[in-house]
């Protein structure tokens, strides 16, 4: 059973006297009357199953820094790569706050060592704020 909007002939109003950017919300059994449908141009459908798998925030967040700060190390990492790591970092490191100072940290570590800047010197930089027993499960973790 289809619901009916009960505010068609309002809403069919404001679409014509105020004619702009109209964002609607609604069950997808949700049906708008004739009039209103023809003031429409463009509909766009959002079933559940069409919409993609978004990854977590501090993966996302993760993986913008290190593109942002270290573009050669992210370039360097394949697609899967890259992913593991940031999902690593983001359980060890969740704050956005740090993860800019921790990849700065990698950084001066690797200038100080005389190489490139590499995964593992960021990975040394997250392992060290941790508690032993955090240190332990990181490790346990794959990258």
């Amino acid at each position: 059973m289809a619901l009916t909007c009960l505010l068609d002939p309002e809403l069919a109003e404001c679409l014509s006297l105020y004619p702009g950017i109209v964002f609607l919300a609604a069950p997808t059994s949700f049906r708008l009357s004739h009039i209103v449908q023809a003031a429409i141009d463009a509909e766009i459908n959002c079933e559940p199953t069409a919409l993609a798998v978004r990854e977590p925030e501090q993966v996302s967040l993760w993986r913008h820094y290190l593109a942002d700060e270290l573009p050669e190390l992210a370039k360097s990492l394949s697609v899967a790569q890259l992913s593991q790591a940031c999902s690593k970092l983001a359980l060890a490191e969740p704050r956005e706050s740090r993860m800019e100072k921790t990849l700065r940290t990698a950084k001066r570590l690797a200038l100080s060592e005389g190489v490139t800047v590499g995964l593992e010197h960021v990975m040394l930089v997250v392992r060290s704020s941790l508690t032993s027993q955090e240190a332990e499960e990181f490790d346990k973790t794959e990258h």
